[in-house]
């Protein structure tokens, strides 16, 4: 099983073809059993599966941040970072949050709750990090985002931040075609920085 492979962050781009397109099933199963003996968000999880793996065979994590708006869409993010072991304690005292925590790995840059803080927390990255000249210290910033989140963002603010938007239950590939129809709409970034998404 490939998924038994991803012990820790980018190991997802050392899987074959074969392997990946295999993926996405392995994923959904292990959530659906997962979940259903410790309880957690599931429908909004089992729909993100592809988007989160194209951004995971995209970005080169901790380097590259990845905030989430909605964050309990996070659960395949943590399988991608090998944190599989923790599901068995998913939102227990003590176990693996149900969101992204900072605490729990490198990979998670924001401590993100239900929505519409991520332009706010990735403005802020971009910010801090432009003032400290790490400009290697971030690739891309990707926020996974409610579409109400942006509605009223100006045009050409986010700077250096790709966002993705993608609604739960929307289709496998939906979301995808969502963010590049966004992304003309709000005139603001191409998707280059995703050259290497597998899933169109």
């Amino acid at each position: 099983m490939a998924l038994e492979l991803i012990r820790k962050e980018n190991d997802i781009k050392k899987l074959s073809d074969e392997q990946l397109d295999g993926l996405a099933d392995e994923i959904r199963r292990f959530l659906i059993e997962k979940i259903s003996r410790t309880g957690g968000h599931l429908a909004s999880n089992l729909g993100a599966v592809e988007l989160t793996m194209a951004l995971h065979l995209t970005l080169d994590f901790p380097e590259d941040k990845l905030i989430w708006d909605v964050g309990h869409q996070s659960y395949t993010h943590k399988l991608l970072t090998g944190r599989s072991g923790g599901f068995d304690t998913l939102r227990k005292y003590g176990g693996m949050s149900g969101f992204p925590k900072r605490k729990e790995s490198d990979c998670d840059a924001f401590d993100t709750g239900h929505s519409s803080t991520s332009i706010s927390a990735g403005l802020g990255l971009v910010e801090a990090r432009e003032l400290l000249g790490q400009e290697a210290f971030t690739k891309a910033l990707v926020l996974a985002f409610r579409r109400p989140t942006v509605m009223n963002l100006e045009p050409g603010r986010c700077k250096n931040i790709l966002l993705i938007s993608g609604a739960p239950g929307s289709g496998r590939h939906t979301a995808l075609k969502l963010l590049a129809k966004l992304l003309e709409e709000r005139h603001l970034l191409t998707l280059a920085a995703l050259e290497r998404i597998c899933f169109s």
